[in-house]
């Protein structure tokens, strides 16, 4: 939306398919404007971590209630539940860690957030927080197993009590291709052979699972260009493939968004290092064909970061 000082929202909905700048209330405070956040929606609130702001990472969690169209401010404190989490990085008062370009997922009643650069991380592997929404506190969880190396701009989606990850770009701003899955129920990672013809290593791209059984990846960008394929993996046989599609031409685009909802995978925003794209585009899952659905003016490209399904529309956090 081309906010530069504050944070705001758009919704999709309607039977005119067309954005809708979303306010918040009169009085309201505002977050400051970001860049490579996460969010989720739980219940009636929407959650935003972290980001990037003029190069620097922030640990802030904002709230924004669809109810009374206001937003505030989350104040986390460490968790001390010693008998599930690790408290070994969470002593004192100390605040919830700075992070970009992470994932976020909802998990049970906490927030899961997985990998993203930050500063004060040491570690070459990839950290794993809980942000629990009823005590209001974080922890950094211990994983074991094949932990992955540490990264950003990962695709990271749920099914099941299975986190699935793929690509990305580690410390070194090397592009990454590998999968990886979280048993959230025991912490262990596990990497996963795929059989080749797989994405090539990407990152900014964006991922969802349909029907339980494919892993779609689509877009993402390499150091050079952005790319508009989609690949399928088969979650039972762990075979890549690379359907055919049909429908509208769909340009290059990293950056952007995607929400499954039923057998339509909707892609908002996003840009192609050159301009933003101004389309919110939807995959049929189940016939591979590609629509528009709406677009904004060129002037006002919905680049953005997260999207998220609020029933009965399709929301957007811009940068």
């Amino acid at each position: 939306m081309g906010v530069e000082e504050e944070e705001e929202g758009a919704i999709n909905g309607g039977e005119d398919d067309r954005w809708v700048l979303l306010r918040p209330a009169q009085g309201s405070p505002r977050p400051s404007a970001r860049y490579k956040h996460a969010a989720e929606v739980v219940q009636d609130k929407l959650y935003v971590v972290g980001g990037s702001r003029n190069g620097r990472s922030l640990s802030d969690v904002q709230v924004f209630d669809f109810r009374t169209s206001k937003w505030s401010a989350l104040l986390l404190s460490p968790s001390r539940d010693s008998n599930q989490l690790n408290l070994e990085n969470n002593a004192g008062n100390q605040p919830f860690p700075a992070l970009a370009s992470h994932s976020m997922v909802k998990w049970r009643n906490m927030l899961l957030v997985v990998a993203g650069n930050s500063r004060a991380s040491t570690s070459n592997k990839v950290s794993v927080w809980f942000i629990d929404l009823e005590t209001n506190s974080w922890s950094a969880v211990d994983t074991y197993g094949k932990v992955p190396m540490a990264r950003g701009g990962q695709s990271v989606t749920l099914v099941g009590s299975r986190l699935i990850m793929f690509g990305g770009e580690d410390n070194k701003r090397r592009l990454l291709s590998d999968l990886h899955v979280l048993d959230l129920e025991t912490m262990i990672w596990e990497e996963v052979k795929t059989e080749k013809g797989g994405p090539a290593p990407r990152y900014d791209h964006s991922a969802a699972v349909y029907a339980e059984h494919y892993l779609l990846i689509f877009g993402g960008s390499s150091h050079s260009t952005c790319f508009n394929d989609m690949y399928l993996l088969d979650l039972q046989t762990l075979e890549w493939s690379q359907p055919d599609t049909q429908g509208a031409h769909i340009t290059p685009r990293s950056g952007h968004a995607g929400m499954m909802i039923d057998e339509n995978w909707y892609i908002v925003g996003g840009g192609d290092n050159a301009s933003g794209s101004t389309d919110t585009i939807v995959m049929n899952a189940s016939k591979f064909v590609w629509s528009v659905v709406t677009s904004v003016s060129v002037r006002d490209p919905l680049a953005c970061e997260v999207s998220l399904f609020v029933q009965p529309q399709l929301m957007a956090k811009s940068s």
